[in-house]
Parts: C-alpha cells; sequence; structure tokens
C-alpha cells in the first residue's frame, strides 16, 4: 500500500526467516504481501492438495495459514532481539465464513494487544475478490532465551 511505512530492517531476512524452511515454506509455500510493526499481509497459493477433494481448501490448511501471519505480524517489531528471541503459539481460534474453492488466499493479521511476553492478533483470511473466507485470533509468545550465564 502506498504511503505505508517500511519497517527497518531487512524484509528479506524476515520473510526467509519466518517462512524460509519447513512446514511455512515447503508445504504452504505462502509470501509475504506486506509487513509493518504490528501488521503482516501474507498470501497462499492455491495448491490441489489443500483440497478435501472437491476443490474446498482443507479447514486444516486455514488455520495453518492463520497461525503463521499471526506469529508473524509478532515479529514485525523493531525492538525484538532475533538472535535471542524464541516464539510460540499458546493457542488461536478459527471461525469459518464460507468456503475457499480452488483460489489463492489472502491473509491479513494485526497485534490488538501487545504484552512483554504475550501478544493477541487478530486474522482475517480473504478470497481473491476480497470476500471474507474466515477470521481468528491467535495468542503468541515471544520470550528472550536466557543465557547460561545468567541461568544459575
Amino acid at each position: 500500500r502506498r504511503g505505508e511505512k517500511l519497517m527497518s530492517w531487512d524484509v528479506a531476512a524476515f520473510e526467509k526467516r519466518l517462512f524460509g524452511g519447513g512446514f511455512a515454506a515447503e508445504t504452504l509455500a505462502i509470501e509475504l504481501v506486506h509487513a509493518q510493526p504490528g501488521n503482516c499481509r501474507i498470501r497462499l497459493p492455491f495448491k490441489t492438495s489443500f483440497s478435501r477433494g472437491d476443490g474446498l481448501i482443507h479447514g486444516g490448511v486455514i488455520g495453518s495459514l492463520i497461525d503463521n501471519v499471526g506469529a508473524a505480524a509478532v515479529w514485525t517489531y523493531n525492538d525484538i532481539d532475533w538472535s535471542n528471541a524464541r516464539g510460540v503459539s499458546i493457542g488461536f481460534t478459527v471461525n469459518f465464513l464460507q468456503a475457499a474453492v480452488s483460489c489463492d488466499l489472502i491473509a491479513e493479521s494485526r497485534v490488538v494487544r501487545r504484552g512483554r511476553s504475550v501478544s493477541v492478533i487478530d486474522v482475517e483470511v480473504s478470497n481473491p475478490v476480497a470476500e471474507l473466507v474466515a477470521t481468528g485470533t491467535v495468542t503468541y509468545r515471544l520470550s528472550q532465551r536466557v543465557s547460561e550465564t545468567n541461568a544459575s
């Protein structure tokens, strides 16, 4: 979007860190569309393997998309020490609003509450004609690793 402030860190490194390996990259093949502090938008290109066999995208795929874009929004802040932080989703909900049929999906997330270690993120998933397919809420824990010298 025009006029949106870009992050002060390397967007390519951000995308590689969050989506560059494992399930999100290899199975889902999600792509970063936009990110700024507290917000993230990703695209899920349709694959026939996402279908239940009838063209409808399986709810588990949409749930994974929600989990990934929710977590990504938390990592968009400039004050996170990437070398020392770990994160994990500690809960999420999904509300399916209509079927997604053989199409790419766009997921957009927004941090609504950022605490010291726990954040809450709202997510919307839309089809290519901007119809809402699903919504969700992700609760994510981001913590600093404790070094062995400080752990005594």
